[in-house]
């Protein structure tokens, strides 16, 4: 009976460990959508350099924050000064 209890107990603990890991993995990919700053400095700056009239400072710093949090799915709503929302 006891080597039965052990086993239950060590299977309990490994389906623990792998819905674990599962939710720790689903986690880390849904953050990893964005970019990094530098990277959406990048895409911001040459969103900036089709359309100068329209991405003023607070446009600018939108832009950046709404790439690093969404990445490419960080859409521009088309209006000046422009506006960025994640899809």
């Amino acid at each position: 009976m006891q080597n039965r209890s052990t086993f239950n107990r060590f299977s309990s603990v490994r389906s623990l460990a792998v819905v674990g890991a599962t939710a720790l993995a689903l986690l880390l990919n849904a953050c990893g959508s964005g970019m990094t700053t530098e990277e959406a400095e990048s895409e911001c700056g040459r969103i900036r350099d089709t359309q100068p009239a329209c991405i003023d400072d607070n446009a600018y710093a939108q832009c950046v924050s709404c790439h690093e949090e969404c990445g490419r799915e960080c859409t521009a709503l088309e209006s000046c000064p422009e506006s960025f929302t994640c899809d």
